[in-house]
């Protein structure tokens, strides 16, 4: 009867999970590591403009084309001291002779011809002198671009987003930063949605801090097709926005009866995707005799909303700690606190909800 009663005990297992930070990062991570930069390097480019000021000129006017809503950033220097503005806005900058460049940004609410003014004391005008200005327009709407191609936007209001347009050809991950752009502007939140091609949202609003040398990068895992980044930031922040994509071969089940096996010291990688209908992928670990189970899952994903649960073939084991968050860009170590018996055991990857998405690798160890 006692051995009877050993019997029908329920096995114990403890699973236990230890969390690194990743050493080195993936190509995506890499690439927006590698393509976010500051200020004039990541804006659209412009002409050196030079004005020459005779002896006795107090003032000058030249002519900009602001192409649609948003801002210009007006970069200048001097061999004079001047004092540059826009007619009909608000706000001055001031250049110092030989005090090297100096910047400011105006804020448009549509398109059109205005007017640059230019102008000296009359002190200043008792000689020459020349300033040099550039005038970069950043976007306030919508852009179209392409991988690891950078777009600046100005945000006008709050609740006035921007839309950049990116087209995905195969099943993968995108990895999107929002890094700030430092020389003008306030370094707020931005708060950042992945939208299919009709815009509908595919994801939850994320929050991305601004910073400028180092943005918080957001992951959503896609398959073929058109999608928008929509953004919203502080009011009068300058931003850019950078997208990677990072392609992705998977072979998973669809269901546990369909798990698929991964092989010990092997390596599977998936995705699960933002606009997709499976919820979960399926795998199996196999050991071939008593021994501790280890497993090392890498992943990207939308604010860590992908979890990992342990079931074993045996439905007389019981696992503590079955199922674990998977924290995104670090490397998760998962293993079991003691031996366990040989057998199968099935690898749920779950997203915990139909919004959250991202991509994972599992190494089963030796």
């Amino acid at each position: 009867m006692n051995k009877m009663r050993n019997t029908m005990k329920c096995m114990t297992a403890i699973f236990v999970m230890a969390m690194a930070f990743m050493v080195t990062g993936i190509t995506a991570q890499a690439a927006v590591d590698a393509t976010v930069v500051n200020d004039i390097a990541v804006l659209p480019p412009a002409p050196v403009m030079t004005v020459d000021f005779a002896a006795g000129e107090q003032a000058k006017q030249e002519t900009i084309n602001v192409p649609a809503k948003g801002a210009v950033i007006i970069y200048a220097v001097g061999t004079t001291d001047a004092t540059i503005n826009i007619a009909g806005l608000s706000g001055n900058l001031y250049i110092y002779a030989n005090e090297g460049t100096k910047n400011r940004g105006f804020e448009f609410s549509q398109a059109g011809a205005y007017t640059l003014n230019i102008t000296r004391s009359s002190y200043e005008a008792k000689a020459a002198g020349t300033v040099r200005y550039q005038v970069y327009f950043i976007h306030s709407g919508e852009t179209a671009v392409s991988q690891n191609q950078t777009t600046a936007y100005y945000s006008q209001n709050y609740n006035d987003p921007a839309y950049t347009k990116i087209t995905v050809k195969s099943t993968g991950y995108i990895g999107v930063a929002t890094p700030t752009v430092t020389s003008y502007g306030s370094t707020g939140s931005t708060y950042v949605t992945l939208l299919n091609s009709k815009k509908k949202a595919v994801s939850d609003e994320l929050y991305a801090y601004n910073s400028d040398k180092s943005p918080y990068i957001k992951y959503f895992a896609v398959t073929k097709g058109t999608y928008y980044i929509k953004t919203r930031s502080s009011v009068g922040s300058m931003y850019n926005v950078l997208y990677v994509f990072e392609k992705v071969k998977e072979k998973s089940g669809s269901s546990k009866a369909k798990a698929v096996e991964i092989k010990a010291g092997k390596t599977k990688k998936g995705v699960l995707t933002a606009n997709g209908k499976q919820q979960s992928d399926w795998y199996k670990v196999r050991l071939t005799k008593k021994k501790k189970l280890k497993l090392v899952v890498t992943t990207f994903n939308t604010d860590d909303g992908i979890s990992l649960k342990i079931i074993p073939a045996n439905k007389r084991m019981r696992i503590i700690g079955d199922t674990r968050t998977l924290y995104s860009s670090k490397k998760n170590v998962l293993k079991s606190e003691n031996a366990w018996q040989a057998g199968i055991y099935y690898l749920q990857v779950t997203k915990k909800n139909k919004k959250a998405s991202g991509y994972y690798s599992i190494k089963f160890s030796k």
